[in-house]
This record gives C-alpha cells, structure tokens and sequence, in this order.
C-alpha cells in the first residue's frame, strides 16, 4: 500500500512539473508565432512610406521591434553549404544570426568585417548566416567567409528579395539583418543594413560624397562589435 501511495505521489510530481513546463513554454512570445504580424506591419510601413507619412510609419516599425524583441527562437535544425547539420538545440553559445544574400551589396561588403569578428570572438559565439540564395549560388563567394562562419543556404529561394524561409525560420526583413539570439535562444534586438564602399549620398551639409572601402570596413567592423558586445553583456 506505501509502494503504491509514493507511485501515485511520483506521477502526481512529474505530472505537475510536466503541465508546468507546459505553462511556462506557452507564455513565452516565439518568434514563429509572431511572423504574421511583422508581415501585416511591414506591408503597413510600406503604404505609409508610399503616402510620406513618415511618422506613422515609424509607429510600424516601431511595433515589428517590440514584436521581435523578446521572441524566442525554436529548435530549428539548419543544414550548412556542405549539408552538415547545424540545429539550435542545445547550443551553449549567443548566436549572431544573419540573414543574407549573394546578391546584396551591403552583405557583401561587410564580410571583411565579419571575418574579423569572427576570429576574434568564435570561442563565444557562433556566426550563422541563413541565405536567401540555394547553395549552388553560393560557390563562388564560401572562399571570402571566415571557416568558423556557418553557412546554411536556402532548399528554396523565395520569390522576392526581401524574405527567405529555411527548416521554418520565417524572415521577411530584408538584408541584411542581424538578430542577436542569448544562449537562451532570446532575440535580445536586431538590426537592419549595412555600408557599401563609393555608394553616393547626400551629407548633413547638403553635400554629394560616398565612403571608401577602408571607411566601410572600419564602420562595419565598429557596428558588427557593438552588437556581438551586447550580444555577450550580462544583461542580455
């Protein structure tokens, strides 16, 4: 009879630990389930933009942040360019996720950058690039990237150029974009853009000028740190 009141005792333990666990998975805000929504902004954001209301179309992008920020990202298990897999399960590093095309120059020109970072900083985090790109586009640039970069290109380039779609990761922001995942799989931020080398534009002064390529890499490199250095705060 004592056996039999600790097994019931036991089962009513892993019972309320199991629905508890439950609980809590069901509070917190997934990425995965908040896509929709970014989407439904974004398109907002863009008839606005259309329109030159420029402040409300901030008030768009101001909530795709407050969506992002705090979303938890799934288990989702990513193959790389020479199909070895790579999955978030268990991982005990921050991850600084990029999502990135062949195509972008931005995303390009920052790959000296990255490489820098990577060598200085790849014994605390890992650097995963999700491409919009199918892997036989890819061929030609693997060579640039740093060994310690994770590549994982797309089974399916999606038909626009500003979304992909890898293992159900769902991204729909453009490139680049790089979101900064804790070691609990948290999106603590995210960030959007980068710098291209003798790209023309207009100064604070009104004048004509562009960035060199040794400009480039020094604001890329000073952008991408400031990021991997929140990424590893205590606070993130």
């Amino acid at each position: 009879m004592r056996a039999f009141c600790c097994l019931i005792l036991l089962i009513s333990v892993l019972s309320c630990s199991q629905k508890s666990t439950k609980e809590i998975d069901n509070k917190k805000k997934y990425f995965s389930r908040v896509t929709e929504r970014i989407s439904i902004h974004r398109k907002d954001a863009n008839t606005l933009n259309a329109k030159g209301d420029i402040e409300n179309e901030e008030k768009q992008y101001d909530s795709i942040r407050n969506l992002i920020k705090g979303a938890y990202v799934n288990d989702y298990t990513f193959y790389d360019i020479d199909s070895n897999e790579y999955s978030l399960k268990n991982r005990e590093k921050p991850i600084l996720l990029l999502a990135t095309a062949s195509w972008c120059k931005p995303c390009i020109s920052e790959i000296p950058a990255l490489n820098k970072i990577s060598k200085e900083y790849s014994d605390k985090i890992d650097i995963v690039l999700l491409f919009w790109d199918e892997s036989n586009k890819l061929k030609k640039i693997v060579s640039r990237y740093d060994k310690n970069i994770v590549l994982i290109p797309s089974t399916k380039e999606a038909k626009n150029g500003y979304e992909l779609n890898i293992s159900g990761f769902s991204h729909i922001l453009g490139f680049p974009t790089r979101y900064l995942v804790n070691k609990n799989k948290k999106i603590i931020n995210y960030y959007t853009g980068g710098y291209v080398p003798y790209a023309k534009f207009t100064n604070q002064n009104g004048e004509e000028t562009f960035f060199t390529e040794e400009e480039v890499f020094i604001k890329n490199y000073s952008k991408l740190k400031e990021e991997v250095n929140e990424l590893l705060s205590p606070h993130s």
